[in-house]
This record gives structure tokens, sequence and C-alpha cells, in this order.
């Protein structure tokens, strides 16, 4: 299981790493020892910062990460996996501001049969970029401009991509996003409207996106999966599931609002159908 769970935090690094290099001002790194700075421009905590989850953490590494510039003007935070070192990244993390400390879950899924998402489920593509922002904001009950990076064409355009919405009698019931690495396929942006929860909109939705990783997909410079259809899943929430520390600073909407400081649309899809 270890192997899995570190061959699908790899997936996981390699995914953000696609949808950086996609959005405008984008920004990542990788250094000798495995740690990443990840840069998304989108204001939510864990979409910026320091990632040490594909093997052992080497604390140093992060720190020399955390001193990045391209971070003092946006919400960010500091992920790891494994817990032999999290006193000394959460003191470190503390040092630069990051004092909110939550374990983050990842989910895998073994895909062993087909998936049906049922009626009602369609992909949308970039022309449909407004309609999926109003709907990521209003299943996750936030600001549309919070989601403008996630509706952009060179994301829901991008042949490792897939972006699906769930309409009832023409009204948008619930979101999903997938990329494909490799033999995986990370499943995003689970969000259902309160008024329409608990109703398996949000399971029809991430069955869209668990189907994809049934089909052979085309392979592309940066993205290179097998012709033969994808076996497994991960669910990539925020971080692995190891424990470890996520240091988070709340962006100024969030100190204003008064809402948890690490509060991210992927933190409270939970919630959703």
């Amino acid at each position: 299981m270890g192997e899995q769970v570190t061959a699908a935090a790899r997936a996981w690094v390699r995914a953000i790493a696609l949808c950086v290099e996609a959005l405008p001002g984008g920004f990542h790194q990788t250094g000798p020892r495995g740690t990443t700075e990840m840069i998304t421009g989108i204001p939510v905590p864990t979409l910026n910062g320091v990632l040490a989850v594909t093997g052992p953490v080497d604390v140093d590494e992060v720190s020399a990460f955390a001193d990045s510039p391209r971070l003092s003007e946006l919400p960010w935070s500091v992920q790891v996996r494994g817990g032999d070192d999290a006193e000394r990244v959460a003191a470190l993390a503390a040092g630069h501001g990051l004092t909110q400390r939550l374990p983050l879950p990842f989910m895998l899924k073994e895909l062993t049969g087909p998936v049906d998402a049922g009626p009602g489920v369609r992909r949308v593509t970039g022309a449909d970029g407004d309609l999926y922002r109003k709907a990521l904001a209003d299943g996750y009950e936030g600001p549309e401009s919070i989601f403008d990076g996630f509706s952009r064409p060179a994301l829901l355009d991008h042949p490792a991509m897939r972006g699906y919405v769930v309409e009832v009698a023409g009204t948008v019931v619930a979101t999903s996003f997938g990329v494909l690495i490799d033999d995986q396929v990370g499943v995003f942006n689970i969000s259902v409207p309160p008024e329409h929860r608990r109703r398996g909109y949000g399971r029809a939705a991430t069955a869209a996106v668990l189907r994809d990783g049934m089909r052979p997909v085309r392979a592309t410079p940066s993205c290179t999966p097998p012709r033969s259809a994808c076996r497994s899943t991960s669910r990539w929430a925020s971080g692995p599931r190891r424990p470890g520390p996520c240091s988070c600073r709340p962006s100024r909407s969030a100190r204003r609002s008064g809402r948890p400081a690490a509060s991210s649309p992927r933190d409270r899809r939970r919630s959703g159908g």
C-alpha cells in the first residue's frame, strides 16, 4: 500500500504541475531532494506553497523553498507527508506566520470495472467557463472570483483534463474535474449547491471522472499516459493522508470573514452530495 500511496502522491504533484503550467503566471520547481514550490495564483492556501509529499521530507530544502519571495503576496501552505519531522516542519512554518495545522485526506480507489455516471452528466469546455465558474461558486458557497483559474479554457480544454457538470432540468446541480496522469486519474472540485445535496449528484459527478480512468487517452508531451485504459484512481484532495502538518496562511478575505485559515474549495467539498 505504501508504494501505491507514493505513486499516487507523485501523480498528484504532477497533476498540480500540469495545471500550474496551463495557468498564466503559474510557477513550479522541484528540488533535487523532492521538494516542490508551487504557485497557481489562485487565492487558496493549499494551491500555493511548498510540497514535500513524494518521499522523505528534507527540512532544509523545505526551508529554502519557504523563503521564496513568490509566496509573499499569496495565501500559501506547507504540505508534507510523514510524521518523522513534523515538529521541525511545524516550527519552520510558524516562523513564516503559518500556525494552523491540520491533516488533509488522500483517498485511493482501485477501478476494477465499468463506471456509470448516469444521466444528466456532460463534459464542459472552455466555452462553458462562465457556467462552470458560477457552478463552482454555488457549490462551494464562495465568490466567483476564487474560481477564475479553475474555469479557464487552458484547463477545461487541456487534453489531460476534464471538467464535468451534472444538470437537472437545465440547472447545474454538481461539478467535478479530473486530471489523467499515467495510469491514474485525480478527482477534484466535487461540489454541490446546498439545496441539491444528499441526492446523489456529487456521486454522479465523481463517477464521470472515474469513468475517464477506464478509457485510453492520447499521449501529449507533458502527460504521457499509456494507451490502455487507466486501472486505478486517486482522489487527490489537498494532500496525502499520512500524518503531518499543513500550516496555512489565510487569504485576506478569509481573515475578514473569520473562516478557518486553511479553508479551501477542496477542503469543503466533502459536504457535497
